[in-house]
């Protein structure tokens, strides 16, 4: 069963609002066992949306829409789908009474023009939306037949329109239209898992993987951000369980083969690693930035139930908070600099012994656009890792290709370098 998702909104061609709901609606059909075939974006224009949901609908299983449901003129998908499929629109009291309820829960008047948002083509089923005005609608094409509302020779089975904001979008998919398909759709079931490798080149990596990424079930494909590789291993079979017996030697020979460079498989990021593997062994740990800026500090506090793990975060820009806040001596500084391997080495102490961290990690670098040497160029970074078990080590880093706007591109990966550091640091403590 093939399946084509179509983003609506003039925002969404012109740049203004990254495209993030292909991406999550794609992943979703893929574990519908429909993966998607085509995707495209239109704007809001009433001539080329019925172009693409016609074209739609002659070739595809499954279509989805998002966007364009909104109260306003340019709002357009329900009512240029129910045209094509000459539906009238009804309005439907459960969706209107939703809709005032919306407004009546924050206190303002309902706006007249939202009544538009209620209207539904006659016999389409309503997904509701319990976080935003606008609901969904679903043309189950088998149904409406059934009802005698609907014949044609279109190839869809089902149709869905879903609301643009992402937030909505998603609960709506996944709490909504999602249960509804799994009960009538039949077909493949597929798997995918995710295995992430860091610090090592695409073309290293894939050298590694070598002839796995040349099966067909399960497929291998890799795919490169801010260095980190990730491959993405799919399987299809009769059942899911099945299709997970598929993938599992071919992730566990792919880890063998890739050694410690592998962050995981399934990851969310290399902070959540890292916050995970210090709350499995109850340990603890303090930053010391410098280029970074708070970058990893950032990274951490953004996963849930970090406050267990991490004690303190420094920033230390300037050499005088350096020597106040970290310990770092006044003749190290004097001597090497503050962008040096020695100076990385008493910060991340430092940090340890300010916090009482089991674990600190320190960057101080050159991020750019200025302030590069012949000795010490723009991008040059030193990683400082420390634990109470292990001592201290320094690990000096050149990032991005000498080019004056890469300076957050040097920055992240400073960050995520500095993060994976301590997930093997601590892998390797606890022979993992």
């Amino acid at each position: 069963m093939t399946s084509e998702i179509i983003c609506v909104g003039t925002e969404l061609l012109t740049g203004d609002t990254v495209n993030t709901n292909a991406s999550y609606v794609s992943k979703r059909l893929m574990e519908l066992g429909a993966g998607p075939v085509w995707q495209s974006v239109v704007g809001d224009n009433r001539e080329r949306l019925t172009e693409a949901v016609g074209t739609a609908l002659r070739r595809s299983d499954v279509i989805i829409l998002t966007g364009g449901l909104g109260p306003t003129e340019d709002d357009l998908t329900k009512e240029t789908a129910a045209s094509l499929l000459r539906l009238p629109l009804y309005e439907d009291k459960a969706s209107m009474d939703a809709i005032a309820s919306f407004f009546a829960a924050t206190g303002r008047e309902m706006p007249e023009i939202n009544r538009k948002q209620a209207l539904i083509p006659l016999g389409a089923v309503v997904l509701e939306n319990d976080i935003g005005t606008a609901p969904g609608v679903l043309f189950d094409f088998p149904l409406l037949r059934d009802q005698g509302r609907f014949y044609s020779r279109y190839r869809a089975v089902y149709m869905a329109l879903l609301p643009g904001p992402p937030r909505e979008m998603a609960r709506m998919l996944d709490e909504k239209l999602m249960p509804y398909l799994r009960e009538r759709v039949k077909g493949t079931a597929l798997v995918s898992h995710y295995l992430t490798v860091f610090g090592t080149g695409e073309s290293r990596a894939a050298s590694l993987v070598g002839e796995l990424q040349e099966g067909a079930n399960p497929t291998v494909s890799p795919y490169v951000k801010n260095g980190s590789v990730r491959f993405r291993v799919t399987a299809s079979a009769a059942t899911e369980k099945a299709a997970e017996a598929l993938t599992a030697p071919v992730l566990e020979e792919m880890k063998k083969r890739l050694g410690d460079s592998v962050v995981g498989v399934d990851i969310v990021s290399i902070a959540d690693v890292a916050v995970n593997l210090l709350k499995k062994y109850n340990a603890t740990v303090a930053l010391a930035e410098s280029c970074t800026g708070g970058l990893i500090a950032k990274k951490i506090t953004d996963i849930s139930g970090a406050s267990d793990v991490f004690h303190m975060g420094a920033v230390t820009y300037v050499n005088e908070i350096k020597e106040m806040l970290l310990s770092v001596s006044h003749e190290t500084l004097e001597a090497h600099g503050a962008v040096s391997k020695e100076t990385a080495a008493e910060m991340a102490r430092g940090a340890a012994l300010k916090a009482d961290a089991d674990y600190a990690l320190s960057v101080t670098g050159l991020a750019g656009p200025s302030g590069g040497t012949e000795e010490t160029p723009v991008g040059t970074v030193f990683i400082g890792v420390h634990s109470k078990k292990s001592g201290t080590a320094v690990l000096k880093k050149r990032f991005g290709h000498g080019k004056a706007d890469e300076r957050e591109f040097i920055r992240e990966l400073a960050a995520e370098t500095a993060l994976f550091e301590l997930v093997k640091l601590i892998r390797k403590e606890n022979n993992v």
